[in-house]
């Protein structure tokens, strides 16, 4: 991995922590051994003592998440099962709002401009009000599509946002009161909910990076496969550098698909995500930059204290600053190509060792 510190290195992570995180990475710098000696007692005392408490709360804050992805997803397929049920796209009411808007402000402005005896302006309404029509359209398919992906689970409802959710939702049911439709200046239909203006390329958006990374699953155990096949060939050598150029080129990563690759297995281990935090490697890549202002003893990267200062949610918020700051694709590119090149080396040493340890399986000269 030493090749992907480097590279990583000269990168910055656009990221600010907490302070409760920062302060316990500068308060694990200052802390001596002698302090944690002792120490010792006292936690041991303090850790006796709210163990039960500890252990009741942990139990109660999981019911708790369980409880809310419950009603999350019982909402969401709801949602999708409304949408099917109407059998069209939009809603009664969705398009009264669109006869509404039509049949008031746009043909009043149509029929001025004839009073005006302005033909130019008339002709260019008419033109418009075609466009919008086409706009429409174009909703219905995104929306249609969005059907197909639910039927086929191909959503990756997990690792989207609530407020993602939220906007699919609302589109799925169209409940009164719950939105709005405005035309901006640039001719494009934006549904208003709740002050968050959602037009076709933002839906659009919130669709193409919630797909479950199926055609990378795909295409990387084919890879896979392959560099199987080539350990156990003794006249080949694995590049790793060279692996890492060839994954990059093919195109399995882009903006869309970057967070449900990181949050999704593509080969039926770890996710990078679960490796990013509990791989020491992985775990000294993204830190040296990240936390470069609160190093406390003025090496490179943290220190195994300062190292153990971050807990489990911590080192997740780093894991979502990677995909969530645009600023941050190339890095996280780097983190994630570097990760599968890891993989595929493992698997190539898997065909050596097949090779080797079983030479009686393989032609003299192959």
């Amino acid at each position: 991995m030493a090749q992907t510190t480097k590279a990583a290195a000269s990168r910055t992570l656009n990221f600010g922590l907490g302070k409760d995180v920062l302060d316990r990475v500068k308060e694990a710098g200052r802390t001596t051994g002698k302090d944690r000696v002792a120490g010792v007692g006292q936690a041991i005392s303090d850790v006796a003592g709210a163990a039960s408490k500890g252990l009741t709360d942990f139990i109660s804050g999981q019911k708790e998440l369980a409880d809310k992805r419950e009603k999350s997803l019982d909402a969401w397929e709801e949602g999708f099962e409304n949408a099917e049920a109407r059998n069209s796209w939009a809603s009664d009411g969705l398009f009264g709002k669109f006869q509404d808007l039509e049949n008031t402000k746009y043909k009043e402005e149509y029929l001025q401009a004839i009073n005006d005896g302005d033909q130019q302006l008339a002709q260019k309404l008419l033109k418009q009000m075609d466009g919008r029509s086409s706009k429409l359209q174009a909703w219905k398919a995104s929306v249609e599509n969005a059907q197909e992906l639910y039927k086929d689970n191909n959503w990756d409802f997990e690792n989207m946002t609530d407020e993602e959710k939220a906007i699919v939702n609302v589109l799925n049911n169209q409940n009164e009161g719950d939105y709005d439709i405005e035309w901006d200046d640039k001719g494009n239909m934006v549904f208003n909910i709740g002050g968050n203006k959602v037009d076709l390329k933002k839906y659009n958006d919130i669709v193409a990076r919630s797909i479950k990374p199926v055609a990378v699953q795909n295409a990387f155990l084919k890879i896979q496969d392959q560099f199987v096949g080539q350990g156990e060939d003794l006249r080949k050598d694995f590049d790793l550098e060279r692996v890492k150029q060839e994954l990059s080129s093919g195109g399995l990563i882009n903006r869309d698909n970057l967070r449900s690759v990181m949050y999704n297995s593509i080969d039926g281990g770890n996710s990078f995500a679960k490796d990013f935090e509990y791989h020491p490697d992985m775990q000294k890549v993204s830190y040296e930059s990240l936390f470069k202002p609160f190093d406390t003893d003025n090496k490179p990267g943290l220190s195994q204290a300062e190292f153990t200062a971050l807990s489990s949610e911590d080192k997740q918020k780093i894991i979502q600053a990677l995909h969530t700051d645009s600023n941050n694709y190339k890095l996280a590119e780097i983190l994630v190509i570097d990760w599968m090149a890891q993989k595929t080396k493992a698997n190539f040493e898997k065909g050596r060792t097949k090779r080797t340890e079983n030479p009686e399986l393989y032609g003299k000269f192959d």
